[in-house]
C-alpha cells in the first residue's frame, strides 16, 4: 500500500537522457509531462528517488565475452533496470532506436571521417557529462577503437545536451561531439554515422496509467509524430511502445 501511495505521488517529470523526438512529443502533445534531461544516469537515480515519475536511458550494449567474435552483446538497458528499478512496480518500455555518430561543422573543414581524426592537434572534441548514455556510449567506441579519452583535446565544460554539442561546433568553441543525427539535421550540420543504439523509457507502473502519460503514447500514434519523427531523420519508430522489461 504504501509503495503504490508513493508511486502515485512522483512528479509528472520524465528525466533522464535529452531526445529530441521524445522532447518534441512532450511539447507538441500537451500530454501536461515536463523533461529534466541530465543524462540517463541521473533519470535512474530520480526515478528510483521518486522525484520523476519516468527515466529515458540508453546505455551501451557490452559485448558479454570479448575474447569470443559473434556472442551475444548483453542488453544494458535492461540490465540497469533488472539492477536499479527492480523493487518498483515499473515498466522499461522501447521509444526509438537512434543513428549515433559525430557532428562536425558543416562542410567537414578539419576532413574528419573516423575515431582516429579525433586525436589531430587542432580537433576539439566536446563530450558529454559523466553519467550520461552519449558520454559511455563515446567511451565505449573510444576503446574499441583503441583510442584513449586523454589522446583527445577536450573542451570544458562538458555539454548537458546533445543540443549544447551543436550549439558549441556552431559557435566554434568545439569541432565534433558525439550525438544523435536528428541533432545535426536540426542545426545544419554534417553527420559521420558510427552506431545505432535503443533509447528505452523506465515508467512507473501508475503513471504510464494516468491521463499525461497516455496522451502521450496517444500522441505517438497520430500521423503528426509519425511524419516529424521521419523529418529528424536517424529514427526507427517501429518498435516504439514495445515492452522490454517488467518489474
Amino acid at each position: 500500500m504504501y509503495k503504490r501511495q508513493a508511486q502515485r505521488n512522483a512528479p509528472a517529470i520524465v528525466a533522464g537522457s535529452s531526445d529530441p523526438l521524445l522532447e518534441w512529443a512532450v511539447r507538441e502533445s500537451r500530454c501536461g509531462l515536463a523533461t529534466m534531461t541530465y543524462g540517463s544516469m541521473d533519470g535512474v537515480d530520480r526515478l528510483v528517488a521518486m522525484s520523476a515519475c519516468a527515466a529515458a536511458m540508453h546505455i551501451p550494449a557490452a559485448a558479454s565475452n570479448i575474447d569470443t567474435p559473434g556472442m551475444p552483446r548483453e542488453d544494458r538497458n535492461i540490465a540497469l533496470a533488472r539492477d536499479r528499478l527492480g523493487h518498483l512496480d515499473c515498466v522499461l518500455i522501447e521509444w526509438a532506436k537512434r543513428e549515433q555518430g559525430l557532428v562536425i561543422a558543416a562542410g567537414n573543414p578539419l576532413k574528419i571521417s573516423k575515431l582516429a581524426d579525433l586525436k589531430k592537434p587542432k580537433v576539439r572534441a566536446i563530450l558529454r557529462q559523466p553519467g550520461a548514455g552519449s558520454y559511455l556510449l563515446f567511451l565505449q567506441l573510444l576503446t574499441e577503437a583503441g583510442i584513449n579519452p586523454d589522446q583527445l583535446k577536450q573542451v570544458q565544460p562538458a555539454a548537458q545536451t546533445e543540443t549544447d554539442i551543436a550549439s558549441a561546433i556552431l559557435d566554434g568553441r568545439a569541432d565534433v561531439g558525439l550525438a544523435v543525427r536528428a541533432v545535426a539535421r536540426q542545426f545544419h550540420l554534417d553527420f559521420i554515422p558510427l552506431t545505432v543504439e535503443r533509447l528505452d523509457i523506465a515508467v512507473l507502473r501508475a503513471s504510464y496509467f494516468d491521463a499525461p502519460w497516455q496522451a502521450l503514447m496517444e500522441f505517438t500514434r497520430k500521423p503528426a509524430f509519425l511524419r516529424y519523427a521521419k523529418t529528424l531523420a536517424g529514427y526507427d519508430i517501429r518498435g516504439l511502445g514495445r515492452v522490454m522489461w517488467n518489474a
